[in-house]
């Protein structure tokens, strides 16, 4: 795959507690091409190459992370908006039942095949310990998912990205400096090149 030298926005904010719908929010935001955010700013807006959504929800404060490339002629600050945009609709209003079954499947599945595993069920007890304190925790974890409502998921998305802390790092390539036959602009170092 070439080199991109497309910008690139990551927006991140701190998380004051851990909240069973976030990882929830997180997929139907930004996992995979069917995503709030691929669909509506890479595929309808067409201003992002790729779009996803993170929470990292481990001890103390959690992180959570949109992320963007943009595709040509787009630029940082169109996609912090049409982020920010995004976020705010699922803050507005309630996900569909379908969405919602839908990506609770997909993460009850995938939480099951893993733990077909002793590398799985080790993770996921790790993840309890960890995350919660407790291993006995990780039984809860898929009826948790499973009981969580649109309300919750609209609930999570206005207390933790609405109005919330935020950092914005925008990330662009320069062009390189040319030459007079057009080629790159090197220094070579005084002894030469090694």
């Amino acid at each position: 795959m070439p080199a991109t030298r497309s910008p690139r926005l990551l927006a991140a904010t701190a998380l004051a507690a851990l909240a069973t719908a976030l990882p929830v929010a997180a997929p139907l935001l930004g996992h995979g091409d069917s995503s709030r955010l691929n669909l509506s700013i890479g595929y309808r807006a067409q201003i992002a190459q790729t779009a996803s959504f993170a929470a990292d929800l481990r001890v103390g404060t959690g992180l959570l992370v949109a992320y963007a490339i943009a595709a040509t002629g787009a630029t940082p600050e169109t996609l912090a908006y049409a982020l920010r945009k995004e976020v705010a609709k699922l803050a507005n209003a309630p996900v569909p039942a379908t969405e919602l079954a839908k990506v609770k499947t997909q993460l009850v599945t995938q939480a099951l095949v893993e733990r077909q595993t002793p590398l799985g069920k080790g993770m996921a007890l790790g993840e309890a310990i960890i995350a919660r304190g407790d291993a006995r925790r990780a039984n809860d974890e898929l009826a948790e998912l499973q009981a969580v409502t649109p309300a919750d998921v609209q609930r999570v998305v206005r207390k933790y990205l609405t109005g919330a802390s935020q950092v914005t790092i925008e990330y662009t390539q320069q062009a390189a400096a040319k030459d007079g036959a057009g080629r790159p602009n090197v220094a070579i170092p005084a002894g030469g090149a090694k």
